[in-house]
């Protein structure tokens, strides 16, 4: 009562004297200036410490925000569904942090970027340190199948370097509760890479959307804004306060559930959806200010479609465009709805957007079980850095390496020779170019085996290799036929076949002739009359294919042997080639090369040796390998030593007699691991290719053609595709290999780079092993002429000592071969 008898009594007085409270109103006034003169200075000192203590820590909290900051550069795959965006941006929402870890260290916000140039157009995304590495990538990968990424350290300036800059920033214009037009056909961002396309050089444009994720409070302000709405009170305070200066009463909800409006169901809509705060900017520099803002009128406008109902995008003037954007920084912002979102920043669906930057493959972690040590296949390019190997057990099933020239293919299997050098195990390696063995010398360390380089193109001591003779004429001699048959086999007749066979087994009975007699040997009846004179007793099957022979008249003979020696001439005419397979013994043993740990180096460059003779002589020392692999047979499985055989361009040097199969089959008994490399898969018969892909259980697959990456699908899905096969890197393979004989899944490396070079040091092993292996090419010269020009008449000539000429036509002394003893 008495609190009521106090306002009436105030009430009463105020109307007796209503100017009564004007006279106290200087008193109060004078009250209040001396108490503020007294604490004035420390009340605005202190808020002026507060300001700048608030501006010092937002601005320290974005710099640790960007601080260690990456950019991811995306791929466009060749496949995009519009509503992968949604599924990308609705995973990223839950990068939200608690309130107090947002109030001490800030939300991160990402920003996703379309810079364009005269080089084309790239996607990238912005990612704070806060943002765990991986996160993202795996994000795209999984919304955009077939994507790719590729993480660098963005640059401070953004490259843009023009004279004349043009920026704006685009918001909303109107309420942010609102929503944009998203349903749009077609899709609004080909027309800004449309736009973006075309730069010409000093011309650069970028294309910023920052987003961060929303707080629940902010959701919270949608959804009051859609209940007022749907009670038809203003949902902001200045609309409620200017109904109640104009009504005189605020306006209270109804009780009953009124009709929704469509601005009211879009509200509603927008306020349960996952909320991004974001902000759109739009740089673009020229070296003239006209071309600068032409070119941003033009993007600008290509956001116009994006105008909905009630709000669409205005623009901004944008102050300090440029520092902004390089430090990505997020201020006046707007929300969006992850739909709105995802529609303005998604990859294009449009395939045919020139310069635009397409996704290479994709990288795929190698499996835990793969080991590390072994026979080397590179580097994991994904996950965890370490080197990836093969063990050698798992090697004897085979290496297949297919990749287009220049992918990577030489460095792959230098990695694998060094290894085998280090290792102590034997290889023999069949270099088609020239440029592997000159790699692997400069670099091989000095090993304990032989070591055996064979160059027609260089060498002045060439090394024998005799190929008629070996731990088996008759194998010898099959392998050889076998081999001509298979290169030739166009142009390959029975009776070419029957022809080369007799004579290679007539002149193996001699251990002096080589090869280069076969000519000899069929064209001159004297030369060839002492070698078949004892064939009746030993041989009649052999001396009635000679009867035979030497009944043709010399019109069928010439029509007989023809096919046969247009090919061996244009292989013997080489002098470099005819050096090498006219000496009476091979230099070398492959037993040693590959039971103890040695190196053959065979250089047989197309070039400059004819695609023929490079493959014949090339195949000539596969078949040898294989012969001494086959004597393996006769030792216990655990005297077998490992061995491995490189063989680049693959195609043109397994002419075996045996199939493929069967070679692959037994070579894994005999310890004998094949390494076997080619471009394409049209290059290999049907039945090779058949056999490898089945065979060979270690697949290597560098950047292929389309064609061949559809083919070699199976073997990689469904870790890759097609796609990525096609796409691979330079130096990046896809590989798919065994450990303890289960395969493991696909994944991707890179082959690691080779080290520095001695060319010192190649030159000084060249030189040893000419000198160890090697006999001086005239000498050779003069024996070969001298064996082709004598007659054997009697046997005299045959029974005297390989290792003296006396009484030969050319007169030519002795020499002593390879390793000083007696040829």
């Amino acid at each position: 009562m008495s609190r009521a008898r106090k306002h009436t009594d105030g009430l009463q007085r105020l109307l007796a004297e209503p100017a009564g409270p004007l006279r106290w109103l200087p008193r109060i006034a004078h009250d209040v200036a001396v108490a503020f003169a007294h604490i004035g200075p420390v009340v605005l000192a202190a808020l002026a410490l507060t300001a700048v203590t608030v501006v010092a820590f937002r601005r320290l909290r974005r710099r640790r925000l960007a601080t260690g900051a990456r950019l991811v550069l995306v791929g466009v795959p060749p496949e995009v569904e519009l509503a992968a965006a949604r599924l990308l941006w609705s995973a990223l929402h839950d990068l939200i942090r608690p309130r107090l870890a947002r109030l001490l260290g800030g939300q991160p916000h990402l920003s996703w970027e379309i810079t364009a140039g005269e080089q084309g157009t790239t996607f990238k995304i912005w990612v704070p340190q806060l943002v765990p590495p991986g996160l993202l990538e795996r994000a795209i990968s999984s919304a955009w199948p077939g994507a790719s990424t590729t993480t660098e350290h963005p640059a401070p300036d953004l490259e843009l370097d023009g004279r004349a800059v043009a920026a704006c920033e685009l918001t909303l214009s109107g309420p942010d509760w609102f929503s944009l037009h998203t349903d749009i056909k077609p899709d609004p961002l080909n027309l800004i890479l449309g736009q973006l396309a075309g730069l010409q050089h000093g011309q650069r444009a970028l294309v910023q959307v920052l987003a961060r994720p929303a707080s629940a409070r902010q959701q919270r302000r949608l959804r009051t804004a859609a209940r007022r709405l749907r009670a038809g009170i203003p949902p902001t305070r200045p609309g409620r306060l200017l109904e109640l200066l104009t009504t005189g009463e605020p306006r209270r909800a109804p009780t009953h559930d009124p009709t929704i409006s469509p601005d009211v169901r879009e509200v509603m809509q927008k306020s349960s959806d996952q909320l991004y705060q974001a902000l759109v900017r739009v740089i673009v520099t020229a070296p003239t200010q006209p071309q600068a803002d032409g070119r941003i009128h033009a993007i600008l406008g290509a956001f116009a479609p994006y105008r909905g109902a009630r709000v669409g995008l205005r623009r901004r003037h944008a102050h300090r465009a440029k520092r902004r954007a390089s430090e990505r920084r997020l201020s006046k912002t707007f929300l969006l709805g992850v739909g709105e979102l995802a529609a303005l920043a998604h990859l294009p669906t449009a395939t045919g957007i020139p310069g635009l930057t397409r996704a290479t493959a994709r990288r795929i972690p190698a499996p835990p079980t793969l080991p590390t040590t072994g026979r080397p296949l590179g580097l994991a390019d994904a996950g965890p850095d370490r080197p990836l190997a093969v063990s050698v057990a798992d090697a004897r099933q085979h290496l297949h390496i297919l990749g287009a020239t220049g992918a990577g293919k030489s460095t792959a299997i230098a990695q694998l020779v060094l290894a085998d050098a280090h290792a102590g195990r034997g290889a023999v390696v069949i270099d088609p170019k020239g440029d592997l063995v000159d790699a692997i010398l400069a670099r091989v360390p000095d090993i304990k085996g032989p070591l055996v380089v064979i160059d027609p193109e260089r060498s002045h001591r060439p090394v024998g290799l005799n190929v008629l003779h070996g731990h088996d004429p008759q194998l010898a001699a099959e392998h050889l036929v076998g081999t001509f048959r298979r290169m030739y086999e166009q142009f390959w007749g029975p009776r070419t076949d029957d022809i080369l066979r007799a004579c290679v087994l007539t002149l193996a009975r001699d251990p002096r002739l080589t090869l280069a007699e076969i000519p000899t040997c069929l064209a001159n009846a004297a030369w060839r009359s002492p070698l078949t004179a004892g064939l009746e007793k030993d041989e009649p099957v052999l001396a009635g294919f000679w009867r035979w022979y030497d009944e043709l008249s010399e019109a069928s003979c010439v029509q007989a042997v023809g096919p046969l020696l247009n090919k061996l001439r244009a292989f013997l005419l080489r002098r470099t080639v005819r050096t090498i397979v006219g000496q009476e013994k091979t230099s070398f043993s492959l037993t040693d090369i590959l039971d103890e740990g040695g190196l053959l180096l065979a250089r047989v460059p197309k070039g400059t040796l004819g695609e023929d003779t490079s493959r014949l002589l090339g195949g000539l020392l596969v078949a040898r390998v294989w012969q001494e692999a086959l004597r393996r047979s006769r030792l216990r499985e655990s005297e077998r030593r490992d061995c491995c055989l490189y063989v680049d361009e693959v195609h043109n040097y397994i002419a075996l007699p045996h199939s493929f199969e069967d070679v692959l089959a037994e070579a894994r008994g005999y310890r004998l691991s094949l390494c076997l490399a080619h471009q394409n898969l049209t290059q290999l018969p049907r039945a090779m290719a058949d056999a490898l892909s089945a065979n060979a259980r270690t697949k290597v697959i560098f950047t292929c053609s389309p064609e061949d990456a559809r083919t070699l699908e199976r073997h990689v899905t469904p870790e890759l595709t097609a796609h990525d096969l096609a796409n691979l890197a330079r130096h990046q393979a896809a590989c798919r290999t065994l450990n303890n004989s289960e395969t493991l899944p696909a994944f991707t490396l890179t082959t690691q780079g080779l080290p520095d070079g001695d060319e010192n040091h190649a030159a000084r092993l060249r030189e040893q092993a000419e000198q160890r292996y090697g006999s001086d090419l005239a000498w050779v010269e003069r024996r070969l002429r001298a064996r082709q020009l004598r007659l054997l008449a009697g046997g005299g000539e045959r029974s005297r000592p390989t290792g003296s000429l006396t009484g030969s036509p050319m007169g030519s002394p002795t020499a002593p071969s390879p390793g000083g003893r007696a040829a």
